[in-house]
């Protein structure tokens, strides 16, 4: 039998992981599997036949687009490429009807466009499975701005039992992928009390918390499995264009309580890690207030050698 804990890339925290490209696993192709992790309206269909889905529509057509949105007229929603991509990638936060043509112009390239409505959620969570098994549930924080990326994600959490239930029923529904794709598979959620909803569906090694020493237990069926004795660890993203001054030193003193590791880039991302999740919630505040204080640019200053 092939060792698959060799599976894992060769690659390491600090790697860049392309954005715009939804990286499908080889086996995986022309199959059903493939047509639901890249389109995203097809998805949906599937997923609404068993569980709630977010109203939507699906088209490359402004008028038909911006009439649903006018029908709907419950704000914010989302608007996003039909295409699915990697990282949150075309995905936009639409507050108001009048921001909707610019919107839709950002995503010409991106036809067909999905707009639907925003679910509610308690909190937003992510379910990783690989080689047949559930190895990670992160917590996922949105961005406060216009593109709905990824702002955090805190992991390992253990979500309540009828959380987990759901989340193990939803993945009997994609068993087949779970079980022959040779690259991680991610089911993202909707907890609320009531209920736990699935929203959408990715595959690939484009997540951090993969590599570094977390990865032992993920890419290797014979590591011991993590305890809710581990640490909390939580990764922050920061997105902007380097023409500032960013003191990363200054940034290291600033969170040294929880500093795990720092990779500076498009985006700047930093790993905290406590046993303590009030050191976590205290560093994250300060990272925010020290990425805010710059202002919408920066570059990095390192300390000479």
């Amino acid at each position: 039998m092939q060792d698959q804990s060799q599976k894992r890339p060769s690659l390491n925290f600090s790697e860049y992981f392309p954005q715009n490209d939804l990286l499908l696993p080889e086996n995986l192709h022309n199959s059903r599997a493939s047509l639901l992790l890249s389109d995203r309206a097809q998805l949906r269909t599937f997923l609404s036949e068993s569980f709630k889905q977010p109203d939507f529509i699906a088209s490359p057509d402004f008028s038909k687009i911006s009439a649903w949105a006018v029908k709907k007229n419950q704000f914010p929603m989302l608007i996003k490429s039909g295409k699915n991509q990697a990282n949150c990638e075309n995905i936009f936060l639409l507050k108001a009807f009048r921001e909707l043509p610019e919107f839709f112009d950002c995503l010409e390239k991106h036809k067909p466009i999905l707009i639907e409505s925003l679910f509610p959620a308690k909190a937003r969570i992510e379910a990783t499975f690989f080689l047949g098994r559930l190895v990670l549930i992160s917590q996922i924080g949105m961005e406060k701005s216009m593109h709905y990326y990824h702002g955090w994600r805190a992991f390992p959490i253990f979500p309540p039992a009828g959380c987990m239930k759901e989340i193990l029923k939803t993945a009997k529904f994609f068993k087949d992928m779970i079980n022959t794709a040779t690259v991680p598979i991610r089911i993202s959620f909707a907890f609320n009390p009531d209920q736990t909803v699935p929203l959408s569906l990715n595959s690939g090694f484009n997540r951090h918390e993969y590599f570094y020493e977390w990865g032992d237990f993920l890419f290797n069926p014979q590591a011991e499995k993590p305890s809710k004795n581990l640490p909390l660890n939580k990764l922050l993203f920061y997105r902007a264009h380097a023409n500032q001054t960013f003191d990363l030193p200054e940034l290291e003193r600033t969170l040294q309580a929880s500093l795990k590791k720092i990779t500076v880039g498009e985006p700047t991302v930093i790993l905290l890690q406590s046993d303590n999740p009030a050191v976590i919630l205290e560093d994250s505040k300060k990272a925010d207030a020290f990425f805010k204080h710059l202002g919408p640019v920066f570059e990095t200053v390192t300390e000479p050698d």
